[in-house]
């Protein structure tokens, strides 16, 4: 194992097209943070993303990321 990681991501998108009705359109941008622990089953990330309209997500994975 190698130990412990944390991290941090900026994230800009374009939306052209939508597929729901009302969805945002044009420059999406969002941040994340993360944290990640090397386990005998792979890597455990469990992180926290919020973008700019103020929508908020967890995320939990294991395993190593393609």
């Amino acid at each position: 194992f190698d130990g412990a990681y944390a991290g941090l991501s900026f994230e800009l998108g374009r939306v052209g097209s939508p597929l729901l009705p009302g969805s945002p359109e044009g420059a999406l941008k969002s941040m994340a943070l993360f944290v990640a622990y090397d386990t005998f089953a792979g890597p455990v990330y469990l992180g926290l993303g919020r973008a700019a309209d103020h929508s908020t997500g967890v995320y939990f994975y294991l395993g190593r990321p393609f």
